[in-house]
């Protein structure tokens, strides 16, 4: 039997395997932490679905790998 995820639970599984340790906290709204800590990353997003707060935070997860990247690459040879 094929459970179908709670709407948001799909983009945090991708995090996951990209290698992001991941925290939900509920409460009046939902916060998800994600966290490389061998890389020295973290990003935090609040909304009031776990899609919301899935989705910001996939988002600036990616935004920070690619800042991160970005920044390795575009640095001078020391």
């Amino acid at each position: 039997m094929n459970d179908i995820p709670e709407p948001g639970q799909l983009l945090l599984q991708l995090l996951a395997l990209l290698g992001w340790d991941l925290t939900i906290t509920r409460g009046e709204q939902i916060r998800v932490t994600a966290a490389r800590h061998a890389d020295g990353l973290e990003v935090e997003a609040a909304g009031r679905t776990l899609a919301d707060a899935s989705y910001y935070v996939y988002e600036q997860a990616c935004r920070m790998l690619v800042h991160q990247r970005e920044a390795t690459t575009l640095a001078p040879a020391a």
